[in-house]
């Protein structure tokens, strides 16, 4: 999250883009060779997204993902910042645990983003929009989201901006 002069409050978003190159490391590994394509092509993610490694605690996993994303400078940068983060959004059940924190940063950071080559670059997010998000999970998995006016998450994200936008708008809560 961040604070645009002309638009307030903004989510920013990493659109997903055509390659995976984790996809490509394990084949490259000898591993499963299902291609390298990313699913969901065209959708959008938060801007960190992933999952924990095992004895990996959720913010331990959150900075491994920062570095992995958005590179060594921004990892470096957002790993001293990550105390101020707020959890956004939480569902467990006996399979799975998801955690999306928030984290409400300069918007200077903006021009320093560099994500690495699976992705399909940033999308502005203002709160006006957050209804008209599109599940992704209805696209198909291969073709995506081919109209890039089009904004899909899967829908535990879209829940986790809205919350993020009530917190970071209000910063008491």
């Amino acid at each position: 999250m961040t604070e645009l002069s002309k638009l307030g409050l903004v989510a920013v978003l990493q659109r997903r883009g055509e390659f995976n190159h984790e996809k490509l490391e394990e084949i490259l590994k000898g591993g499963n060779d299902d291609g390298f394509g990313e699913s969901f092509p065209g959708g959008c993610n938060l801007t960190v997204w992933g999952g924990m490694k095992e004895n990996e605690t959720p913010m331990e996993a959150i900075i491994r993902e920062t570095y992995e994303e958005m590179g060594e400078d921004l990892g470096e940068m957002f790993d001293f910042n990550w105390h101020v983060a707020k959890e956004i959004y939480r569902f467990e059940d006996d399979k799975n645990l998801k955690i999306a924190f928030g984290l409400k940063v300069s918007c200077d950071i903006l021009l320093d983003l560099h994500f690495n080559a699976s992705s399909g670059g940033i999308h502005i997010l203002t709160e006006d929009k957050v209804d008209e998000i599109q599940d992704l999970a209805k696209f198909d998995k291969k073709i995506g989201v081919l109209d890039r006016s089009v904004i899909a998450l899967y829908f535990d994200c879209r829940q986790a901006i809205k919350n993020a936008f009530a917190m970071f708008k209000n910063p008491t809560s």
